[in-house]
């Protein structure tokens, strides 16, 4: 278990049926339980993966939509993303609510979640999201330490 999550009082990770789990490290994966996180597309894989690296400040939608459909007419993009959203909310099940909009943003509720990063925090781009090519959006740049 990571130092950095706190387990609710008296119940362990293993006593939490369908615990949402994120791991960014090497390749990435999300389960709920023991089980995969399914989603139906590679775009709302990624999306989750980019909302939890930004932690509860999210990503602006105009961000996000120009990381997964770069270069697509806005009204294309906003339909494209309220078609991703519906699939992460339906792959995440009862975890659905983690994922919300909030003025004009994208965010991915991680609190008692089990991860192997800290929102917010630097992470090294070659460590993490392996196998994945993607334009980092501006909102976590700052968060993702390229090497030279």
């Amino acid at each position: 278990m990571d130092d950095d999550v706190a387990d609710p009082p008296g119940m362990g990770w293993e006593e939490r049926p369908g615990a949402l789990t994120i791991r960014l490290h090497g390749v990435p994966s999300a389960h709920l339980g023991d089980r995969p996180v399914r989603l139906a597309t590679r775009h709302a894989q990624l999306a989750l993966y980019l909302l939890a690296i930004a932690g509860s400040d999210g990503i602006p939608g105009e961000q996000l939509i120009d990381t997964l459909w770069h270069g697509v007419a806005p009204h294309r993009g906003a339909s494209s993303m309220r078609t991703m959203l519906w699939q992460m909310r339906r792959g995440l099940e009862h975890e659905a609510w983690r994922v919300r909009r909030h003025r004009g943003s994208v965010l991915l509720d991680v609190d008692g979640a089990q991860l192997d990063f800290t929102p917010g925090e630097a992470l090294h781009r070659d460590r993490i999201l392996t196998g994945w090519s993607f334009r980092i959006p501006p909102a976590i740049e700052s968060l993702l330490i390229v090497a030279a």
